[in-house]
């Protein structure tokens, strides 16, 4: 979650760069092929689906993190009220892989 979370923060702050530097193309190396002008000339000619395309990637991502992290504490409650040692160890069931928990047989 640590590095997912870091490079949502380096997109965001990305973004914001973009957004309030009015100049930040000035920051790109030089293009000696043209392409970043049939780029940026697309992205002018198709702003309102550019904007639409943008904010359903940014949903996705942030949907999948909320996601990901109810699941993790679905089942970290899960394996607490299996757990039953009176010792001061680490809590157990932070050792088991995600989405991957031991079962108990049917008797």
């Amino acid at each position: 979650m640590g590095v997912i979370f870091l490079l949502l923060m380096a997109e965001a702050v990305l973004a914001a760069d973009i957004t309030l530097n009015s100049e930040w193309e000035k920051d790109l190396p030089e293009d000696p092929t043209g392409k970043l002008d049939d780029i940026k000339e697309f992205v002018e000619n198709n702003f309102e689906l550019c904007q639409w395309y943008i904010l359903s990637f940014v949903s996705a991502q942030g949907f999948s993190i909320l996601l990901a992290a109810v699941l993790r504490g679905l089942i970290t409650k899960h394996l607490a009220t299996n757990y039953d040692s009176d010792e001061d160890d680490d809590f157990a069931a932070q050792k088991f892989p995600f989405l991957v928990y031991p079962r108990k047989p049917f008797p």
